[in-house]
Formats: structure tokens, sequence, C-alpha cells
């Protein structure tokens, strides 16, 4: 979270999370702030960028034991709406 009156922006880099855009069964990150889940990711197609509606965003990689990836980079900061 962010100081309370600035909001997220988060750009995730790179991306290789096991699983095939747009169904991730086996690995995802999923991107949420208070209000709604931002979206769902996995693949190797890179998100769009994100900014939250509040102040905190949550970034969570769900991952089953059956398949492997890179994995993800991203980078954050606190904008102004």
């Amino acid at each position: 979270s962010v100081s309370k009156g600035l909001l997220v922006k988060l750009q995730i880099t790179d991306m290789a999370v096991a699983g095939e855009t747009g169904q991730c069964k086996e690995d995802k990150l999923v991107i949420s702030d208070d209000y709604s889940i931002l979206g769902t990711h996995c693949g190797h197609i890179l998100p769009p960028l994100l900014v939250s509606a509040t102040n905190t965003m949550s970034v969570t990689f769900q991952s089953d034991d059956r398949l492997t990836d890179k994995g993800f980079s991203a980078n954050w900061e606190a904008v102004y709406p």
C-alpha cells in the first residue's frame, strides 16, 4: 500500500508463468485492489499497465506443483490520481 490519496501503478516487466494465456489453470498471477480483481495472468504475454482504484494493491502468485517457468518481474510506484 501507499499513502492515502495516492494510487499504486504496477507494470509487469517480464512474464513467464506456466499456463496458457487466458486460461491460467496451472499457475497464475492475480492482481487486485480493495474493490476488485484487476487481472488474472499467466503465460508469456505482458499484462497492461495497471493502476489501483485505492491506495492498496495486492499481487498474489498461485502455483501448483506440476509445471515450472521463470516467473515474473514487476515495477510499482505511488502515483497521484
